[in-house]
């Protein structure tokens, strides 16, 4: 039998050496940071505190998100216009938050892990007025549908923070809420009765591709490790950055309320619970 030939001592220590450089040079890479920028990119919440699932208003002029503070999940909200853009954390709830939904440009609510935060929130100065709120089922009175169809505005909120839909009327004094406990088609039925009914959805994962709100340029996700571009109409690059890191992900969140920047976030698979730092990539001046 032909006897293997084995490697030297030294071409297994540079090995290891090789490795822990690799290692090394990987714990110093800066995670607040985006390469090949073309434009100038701004850093709006750090991964060092560990954000996630951010939610911004329908104007993209303000956002809230979860992050870490000392072990514990917090939420933060940031008014993105004007020059400072600080965190201010979201207190008014002891118990915890399950779910947000804006519901227009100044006012969101809230489903919280108990009744008292269930709140309508005014995002100008994060002032609260705890909803009160009964629950429904059916048959549901024929004075109460016809209550609904007077009611201006009423949204619906399906499947709100894991639970019960919610037929919400925000008044801004006395917001209340109806928890539907029906079936889906009693539900889609009831949804027709009353005709127009605004429909309150947690904002979705944004496509690769989104128009400028002037609709002359556009800006487009990559794959794992490319860049996020923007372009012109005729397809010229005006403004790029990309992760630090090849295995990181880039994705477009939207234009700025101005429509003079994109924010963006990125997602590395090294850190936990899906932390992504959040930048606003700015278009060159012209």
């Amino acid at each position: 039998m032909e006897k293997l030939c084995c490697f030297p001592r030294w071409f297994y220590l540079g090995l290891v050496a090789i490795l822990v450089l690799t290692i090394a040079q990987s714990c110093r890479v800066d995670y607040d940071r985006l390469k090949g920028v073309k434009g100038k990119a701004e850093l709006i919440v750090s991964v060092k505190i560990q954000p996630a699932a951010y939610q911004f208003s329908p104007d993209m002029s303000k956002v809230i998100f979860a992050f870490n503070e000392n072990g514990r999940g917090k939420r933060g909200f940031i008014n993105l216009e004007g020059s400072k853009r600080r965190i201010e954390l979201f207190t008014a709830c002891e118990c915890g938050v399950q779910g947000i939904r804006w519901l227009d440009d100044t006012f969101f609510v809230t489903d919280g892990r108990c009744h008292k935060c269930n709140l309508l929130v005014d995002s100008r100065d994060l002032t609260t007025t705890r909803l009160s709120g009964e629950f429904v089922t059916a048959p549901i009175k024929d004075e109460l549908i016809a209550q609904w169809k007077e009611t201006d505005p009423l949204y619906y909120i399906p499947s709100f923070g894991g639970k019960s839909a919610w037929f919400l009327i925000p008044n801004k004094t006395a917001p209340y809420y109806y928890s539907l406990s029906l079936r889906k088609y009693d539900r889609e039925a009831l949804l027709a009765e009353l005709g127009d009914v605004p429909i309150v959805v947690e904002r979705p994962m944004p496509p690769r591709k989104i128009l400028s709100p002037d609709g002359a340029m556009y800006v487009y996700t990559g794959m794992t490790g490319e860049p996020v571009k923007v372009y012109s109409a005729d397809g010229e690059v005006l403004a790029e950055a990309g992760p630090v890191h090849s295995r990181g992900s880039a994705w477009a969140l939207g234009w700025a309320s101005d429509g003079r920047g994109v924010y963006l976030s990125v997602s590395y698979p090294r850190f936990p619970n899906e932390a992504k730092p959040l930048f606003l990539l700015h278009l060159p001046e012209k």
